[in-house]
């Protein structure tokens, strides 16, 4: 029986924080190639660096930060404009790239 207040982890914050990493990393590292080849030199690969720090990032968040709001808005009402934003923002950047 948990009481209010006293969650150990908040699955929402976590992936808020997440999802807005992701879409900074990948934005990030196609625009500039010596952070997509720093990403691989540490991790293998680029993308085996954005899942780490995206894990990190959400595990750190959802275990840090446990208040029911993000910026004035209910957590899980800001994770998932966050998560849909953010495949929104990758979408339309690789939109462009490709096609500008």
């Amino acid at each position: 029986n948990k009481k209010a207040g006293k969650e150990k982890f908040s699955f929402y914050n976590g992936a808020f924080a997440a999802s807005v990493l992701l879409a900074v990393l990948v934005i990030a590292a196609e625009l500039a190639k010596p952070f997509k080849d720093f990403l691989a030199s540490i991790f293998t690969h680029h993308w085996i660096g954005k899942a780490v720090l995206t894990a990190a990032a959400f595990m750190i968040i959802g275990y840090m930060y446990k208040q029911d709001n993000v910026f004035g808005v209910k957590s899980e009402k800001a994770s998932w404009y966050a998560m849909l934003g953010s495949l929104m923002v990758i979408f339309l950047f690789y939109i462009i790239h490709f096609f500008g």
